[in-house]
């Protein structure tokens, strides 16, 4: 045969151990996520992310890596029968995700855009209603905390011109030849007038006055990224998975197989 039964004995121990040593990485990177992204935009519908996926598929990795570390130095039949019917739900698990990630993804690219402009039109400098306090905290922790200006997609669409904030800070000023308030200081490199005052946002971002990036653009950019990273481990989990399916078959119906019920 291709194979003896103790090369694919050492194949399959090699293959568990990675998917522990995966399982762990991919389970502290969920928790990770699950602690760091974007908490400051808890309160803004469309922009909910956590690491809870991540979490929980590294938790079935290790779990599938440690019973099938076991099952191989056990060499029990009921044992080995077990982790190919989990390998094998974890393969489909793993298309899952991969295919709600994809869709997901492109969902927040076409989305999520409207969605956070309409909410800052809307919201953001309305301090009579709670919420809308909060959501506005949110956003400006954002943009001081991601370094980021604006949420419209478009470096010289200034969405605050059309908030409840514009308004309110431009309302009955004490001195007439002040100018408009234009932009809050969260976008602001440094807080002041050549800031707080531009009439071009994109003017204002050239010159160092605000933040060069639009947050948006950002957060399509990491949702673009992390949508790479679950697809190469997606796809190299599955191909690991049917691997160690076939592998498993094999040994189970050699008949120099020594695994006992």
């Amino acid at each position: 045969m291709f194979f003896s039964n103790e090369t694919v004995r050492r194949i399959l121990l090699a293959a568990f151990g990675v998917f522990v040593f995966m399982g762990l990485a991919t389970l502290g990177y969920g928790i990770y996520l699950a602690a760091t992204t974007e908490i400051d935009l808890q309160n803004v519908e469309g922009l909910e992310v956590n690491g809870f996926t991540a979490i929980f598929n590294g938790l079935v990795d290790i779990a599938i890596g440690a019973m099938g570390f076991v099952a191989i130095l056990k060499n029990k039949k009921f044992l080995l029968y077990l982790i190919i019917i989990m390998l094998a739900g974890a393969v489909v698990m793993d298309l899952l995700i991969l295919v709600v990630t994809v869709t997901s993804t492109r969902s927040f690219a076409v989305t999520a855009k409207e969605n956070i402009k309409r909410q800052i039109v809307e919201r953001y400098g309305n301090n009579a209603d709670e919420l809308a306090k909060e959501f506005s905290l949110d956003i400006d922790n954002h943009q001081k905390k991601a370094q980021c200006c604006g949420f419209s997609g478009d470096p010289s669409d200034n969405l605050f011109l059309k908030t409840p904030w514009f308004k309110k800070v431009n309302a009955n000023p004490s001195n007439k030849t002040l100018k408009e308030r234009r932009l809050p200081d969260s976008c602001c490199l440094v807080a002041g007038p050549k800031c707080r005052e531009s009439e071009s946002l994109k003017e204002a971002r050239e010159k160092k006055y605000v933040f060069e990036d639009d947050c948006l653009s950002k957060l399509n950019s990491s949702a673009s990224l992390n949508m790479w990273l679950t697809i190469f481990q997606m796809l190299f989990a599955a191909i690991m998975q049917s691997l160690c399916i076939a592998l498993m078959v094999k040994w189970l119906l050699d008949p120099s197989s020594s695994a006992s019920e």
